[in-house]
């Protein structure tokens, strides 16, 4: 499981023929010129998001969050964003793209608290192999959710393979955006049943009402992969984010408070 906040701006080594080296302070007294990597952009990250909450400190974890998909740019990144299905231009290396300290203090200055979210959840137990035709697909049906602007998804998967560090998992929305969340991976040779919660943002803004599709596959297409079940939870909100959190009225005629989730404060983000 992932944490939400992890997910938003992504960091990792950008696939560009050049990286920027930060100068900082060493041990013993020394300084040393070539500091980059996670270890480089998560104080970065925080000094950004300090930053933010000066300028408005009612901000909540997910209000922060909006900020940073909101005011990210993209401008000099030599890699390809892809739009989800509500218009949002992500990629799995940098997420939403860089954070931009002074587009985020910005809108902190005037930003509306968001809305509260809620949940919608489904199940499926079933036994599916990819012997026939080499590819798994599984659907639930989220018609009756009222996300929506979806914010994090996470899905339960319960299978096992020969080779596990083999088998790609991919989600697809009701809009048609697929996102891949298990990639494959030599070094784990394992070939147990496992259950593992996965957590993305890519389908962020987008209405979660419709079928959700989970696909498996051998990237080899040598290796037996079995699913035995998976289930999905989506966080989102019933009225537009951006928009501020409705007044109490409102969110009663709504049905705002029924499945109402409590955020959690999380200790770091990674960006790229």
């Amino acid at each position: 499981m992932v944490d939400p906040m992890l997910e938003i701006a992504k960091c990792s080594k950008e696939p560009v023929p050049y990286q920027i080296l930060i100068t900082t302070t060493g041990p013993s007294n020394t300084c040393v010129n070539d500091f980059d990597g996670t270890s480089a952009a998560c104080p970065l990250a925080a000094g950004i998001i300090a930053l933010t909450l000066q300028a408005n400190n009612a901000l909540t974890w997910r209000d922060i969050q909006h900020i940073i998909v909101e005011t990210s740019v993209t401008d000099g990144l030599n890699i390809e964003f892809f739009s989800n299905g509500a218009g949002k231009k992500v990629n799995s290396y940098v997420g939403f793209g860089l954070m931009n300290a002074e587009n985020m203090v910005d809108a902190a200055a005037s930003w509306k608290t968001v809305p509260p979210a809620i949940s919608c959840y489904a199940s499926s137990t079933v036994w599916k192999s990819n012997i026939l035709s080499g590819l798994i697909t599984d659907r639930v049906d989220l018609s009756a959710c009222k996300v929506l602007y979806t914010e994090h998804v996470t899905i339960k998967v319960n299978f096992q393979s020969a080779y596990r560090g083999a088998t790609i998992i991919n989600l697809q929305s009701p809009n048609l955006t697929e996102k891949n969340v298990l990639s494959n991976r030599d070094n784990d040779i394992d070939a147990n049943e496992i259950t593992w919660t996965f957590m993305t943002v890519h389908f962020w803004g987008e209405s979660a009402a419709g079928s959700w599709i989970i696909s498996l596959f051998d990237v080899y297409d040598v290796n037996v992969v079995n699913l035995y079940g998976w289930e999905i939870t989506v966080y989102g909100t019933v009225t537009d984010p951006l928009e501020g959190a409705p007044s109490e009225s409102s969110a009663m005629a709504t049905g705002l408070t029924v499945g109402i989730i409590v955020g959690s404060v999380v200790a770091s983000l990674i960006v790229g």
